[in-house]
């Protein structure tokens, strides 16, 4: 068997996943989104520059690579394609096209009864100002994007403006979400096939939490309503495996936030704390 694993380049997460396949006797290569071609009505359906991909069985998704809506509508529609070939597409596509789009994740959770951060979302400059004047303390996001990355925390209403304006001037959306107070803290929780196979409490130097923006991952153990709160929003979103992101107020467990449900997820803040290799399990639990 072969699998492909799209991203753009050899980090751990890749060499992590590769010897987790090789475990179970699947080939695996690492190929970059940007340089896919497909066909129809060909001698092929897929492939890159160097060979063709019509005999893979599983394709990983480790990035959605940034681009025009075009370029962005393409790569979406190689792994429709794809999928309706038959192929195993982890994450799977319309999952992938829900979980990117922050606004589309969060009223598809909240409309399940999934507490969620209260949120105003608009293209308005004028309407952002009256959302930030409303609730003076709030968090400006992206719709698309991870890591923490061009997230923003705002307290100051001539910062508001500022950064509104710039924001205008670029074409972004505004998705304004009510700041909640943490205490520098979250949890992630890591679900593969309807299972919680990992949990972390996320310490960070200041209100992000996100490893990658220098937190550090603690062992914790998760009440059942979280457990079941972090599954029943894998099951929403009918996800293959997520890291969903859950925000206590206050630090109460009893008044917890679903603040993000990531489809291309890492855990390598999650490995450090976990006695057992999580790739391999992420592809046991797939391959069943």
């Amino acid at each position: 068997m072969q699998a492909i694993i799209l991203s753009s380049d050899d980090g751990w997460h890749i060499k992590e996943l590769k010897n987790a396949l090789k475990k179970h006797n699947i080939l695996s290569k690492r190929v970059a989104f940007k340089e896919l071609g497909a066909a129809v009505e060909g001698s092929f359906h897929l492939k890159n520059r160097e060979e063709i991909f019509d005999e893979v069985d599983y394709i990983f998704i480790r990035i959605i690579p940034g681009g025009s809506l075009e370029q962005i509508i393409l790569r979406m529609d190689i792994l429709n394609r794809m999928s309706a070939l038959g192929k195993k597409i982890i994450n799977k596509p319309s999952v992938i096209e829900k979980t990117v789009d922050k606004y589309y994740t969060q009223f598809l959770l909240a409309d399940q009864g999934i507490p969620t951060p209260e949120t105003f979302v608009s293209e308005d400059f004028e309407q952002a100002l009256e959302f930030f004047d409303k609730w003076q303390d709030i968090i400006l996001k992206p719709l698309f994007g991870s890591l923490g990355k061009g997230i923003v925390r705002i307290t100051d209403e001539d910062t508001a403006y500022r950064v509104f304006r710039a924001w205008e001037q670029n074409n972004f959306v505004y998705y304004i979400q009510r700041y909640i107070e943490h205490g520098n803290s979250d949890l992630r929780v890591f679900v593969c096939k309807g299972e919680i196979i990992a949990a972390s409490k996320r310490c960070g130097r200041n209100w992000k939490t996100n490893v990658a923006r220098g937190a550090v991952s603690k062992k914790v153990s998760l009440p059942s309503h979280i457990k079941e709160l972090a599954l029943k929003s894998a099951s929403v979103l009918d996800l293959d495996y997520a890291g969903i992101d859950i925000v206590l107020k206050n630090g109460d467990f009893d008044d917890p936030y679903l603040i993000e449900v990531n489809s291309i997820p890492g855990w390598h803040g999650l490995q450090q704390i976990t006695d057992f290799n999580i790739a391999e399990k992420i592809v046991e639990l797939l391959l069943q």
